[in-house]
Formats: C-alpha cells, sequence, structure tokens
C-alpha cells in the first residue's frame, strides 16, 4: 500500500499544485489514508468513505477471494465474487449474474487484471494501527452502520486515530449505499468546501 500511496504522491506533485484535497472511496480510502500518513505535505484535506485503517474480516476473505481468482484467470468468478460481496442484501445472487455477464468488459485486459490483483492484496495487508505518525490533515470519515468491508467500528477506530477528524455514520448503509446517500453528500460537499 505504501509504494501504491508513493505512486499517487508522485502524481500529485506532477500537477504541480503541491497539496490537494484528496476523497478515497473502499480500497481508494485505503490508499488515501496511506497518502496522508505517508506523505503529509501532498494532502489538504481527507476524506475517507467507506474505507478505514483496515478491512474488516469478511472484507479480508473477500477481497483475498476477488485476487486469487483474478490470479488464476477466473474474470468472471471474480466479478461475480466482488459484486455478490458489496451488493445490498437482497440483490446480492442479480449483482454477482450482472458482474459475470459484465465481466469481459471490466476485467478483459490481463494487465488490469494483474494490477487489480496486486492492489487488493496490498489491501488485506494494509493496516494503519501499526507505526505510522498520525494523519495531521484535516479529516472525514464517513462509514455505512451495515458495511460490510469496514464497518462502524473499524471507522470510530479510525477516527480515533486521526486528530480532530470528524466521523459520520449513516444508518441504514451498507458498503455501497452509504457513499450514494444525500447525507454523505451533504456533509462530503461541506467538509470539501469549507474555508
Amino acid at each position: 500500500m505504501a509504494a501504491i500511496a508513493d505512486e499517487h504522491a508522485r502524481a500529485i506533485t506532477a500537477l504541480g499544485d503541491g497539496i490537494v484535497d484528496v476523497v478515497g472511496f473502499s480500497t481508494g480510502a485505503s490508499i488515501a489514508l496511506q497518502l496522508a500518513a505517508d506523505h503529509p505535505g501532498a494532502v489538504r484535506r481527507l476524506a475517507v468513505v467507506g474505507g478505514a485503517c483496515r478491512l474488516s474480516p469478511t472484507g479480508r476473505e473477500v477481497q483475498a477471494r476477488v485476487a486469487e481468482l483474478l490470479r488464476a484467470g477466473r474474470a468472471r468468478a471474480a466479478a461475480r465474487a466482488a459484486a455478490s460481496a458489496v451488493a445490498p442484501r437482497g440483490t446480492r445472487a442479480a449483482a454477482g449474474a450482472v458482474a459475470w455477464l459484465g465481466a469481459g468488459r471490466a476485467f478483459g485486459d490481463p494487465d488490469a487484471r494483474d494490477d487489480l490483483a496486486t492492489t487488493l492484496e496490498a489491501e488485506v495487508a494494509f493496516d494503519l494501527t501499526g507505526g505510522t505518525d498520525p494523519i495531521s490533515a484535516p479529516t472525514l470519515v464517513v462509514m455505512g452502520d451495515r458495511d460490510r468491508f469496514y464497518g462502524p467500528e473499524l471507522a470510530r477506530e479510525t477516527a480515533s486515530l486521526i486528530p480532530g477528524s470528524h466521523l459520520v455514520i449513516v444508518r441504514h448503509r451498507g458498503h455501497l449505499t452509504a457513499s450514494t446517500h444525500h447525507r454523505t453528500v451533504a456533509t462530503l460537499g461541506g467538509f470539501l468546501l469549507a474555508d
């Protein structure tokens, strides 16, 4: 994860702005957290949506399985496993079937499959609780109370690691549905537009 964050820091430097607001969702939130921890001069404000200091046991299991399927060249099975895991209850079978059908588009390029597997494996090993300096950027953490990949307890732990951070738990929302909820959108907008 540190190597992925380093790549992002180099990209920010290449933009020429020096410091940016960073919003990360899910695996992107893990990258954003690592970026803010390792490269504090690159992150002005940090928003973590549907992500935390580490994956839950369920999240680690799913991510590891999806990476394993990708490494084995089983793109359709990987897409089905990923979609079924993140879809809201009652829609998981349908989401898995749709993902299976669309896997050729999403995972058609072997290099893209390899990159995704590498990123998923990095997140399985990711744990921000050990040995890093506290994140200094103003930080917002948003989590659905039904998020199986991270969950509200890990969101609370993440917020406790970041001095002055603001935590929002969106009730009755899971991993995907919390990110588009009107409360999340309004809170995120207010956070990013604040002086």
